[in-house]
């Protein structure tokens, strides 16, 4: 069976996003559904992206990789960011145009902290003439799957002793944080031969 990549989540009370069961009446799950805020999300990451057949779900995944750096979700180094906001530049705007460039740049916010990085994400953007939206799509995974927080959504839990942990459910099967910090993992393989 194929995984099923995206789902639709709504926005809690609580300001927590919640996936939306997709057999259920949306009546039943939301509190008030005229006022509430869905939007769609990935769900599940593969390990490999780039093996996803259609360009169309690539860009969706590419989609997913900017929001989760706006939101300050897929940690990185300030060159990895620039290096992937230089290919959502290409996807987007085409090739490098210093105003077009600059002007983009400060009306779209890709990162909270944009502007120590944008000299590096203009020179970064520079080397990409004549590259098509689906190639920049392409690379804007190929990056982020070698990061060690792809893929990875929190859900806050507690242990036995009562500490807060942070799980996560991947490709590898469920992944334990403490903080930010990787304390376990529940290979996918051992967890489907538990029940």
């Amino acid at each position: 069976a194929l995984p099923i990549y995206f789902g639709i989540e709504f926005q809690s009370s609580q300001s927590y996003w919640i996936w939306l069961e997709p057999t259920k009446p949306i009546d039943k799950q939301v509190r008030r559904p005229k006022n509430a805020v869905l939007r769609l999300a990935v769900k599940f990451f593969p390990p490999d992206p780039g093996q996803l057949q259609e360009e169309y779900t690539r860009y969706l995944f590419a989609l997913q990789i900017k929001r989760d750096l706006a939101e300050e979700r897929l940690s990185c180094s300030d060159n990895t960011a620039a290096l992937i906001i230089s290919h959502l530049l290409q996807s987007e705007i085409g090739d490098y145009d210093e105003m077009g460039d600059s002007e983009h740049l400060k009306i779209n916010r890709y990162l909270p902290h944009q502007e120590v990085v944008q000299e590096k994400i203009i020179a970064f953007h520079q080397k990409y003439m004549g590259q098509t939206p689906a190639e920049s799509d392409f690379q804007v995974l190929e990056i982020a799957r070698k990061l060690e927080m792809y893929g990875i959504r929190f859900h806050l839990a507690s242990d036995r002793e009562g500490t807060k942990i942070n799980l996560s459910v991947s490709h590898m099967g469920v992944v334990v944080f403490q903080g930010n910090t990787k304390i376990n993992t529940f290979n996918r393989s051992k967890i489907g031969r538990a029940h």
